[in-house]
């Protein structure tokens, strides 16, 4: 309900304090549209989310863990100190 409220009480705001003309808002209002529905078209079933069961405790089960493949993890890297920092002059 917010989610369509929302929108039009912002819309019929910026007309009523006249920071836009009712051409821009119309304009919006249909660009919007167009992008709902090119997103529920390329996503009908929703946004895809993990998930899984849980135990009591809010951890996965190992039954759910031992059908996934291993995760793997990313390398993190350290910002190397060059010869000239903020503290040395150039020059």
């Amino acid at each position: 309900m917010l989610a369509v409220a929302l929108p039009i009480l912002v819309a019929s705001s910026r007309l009523y304090r006249g920071m836009h003309h009712l051409t821009d808002v119309i304009a919006s209002c249909l660009l919007g549209a167009i992008w709902l529905v090119a997103l529920i078209r390329l996503f009908p079933s929703g946004l895809p989310i993990q998930s899984g069961p849980t135990t009591l405790d809010g951890e996965r089960s190992r039954e759910d863990d031992e059908s996934r493949p291993p995760m793997t993890s990313v390398a993190t890297t350290s910002l190397a100190h060059t010869e000239s920092g903020p503290d040395q002059q150039v020059g």
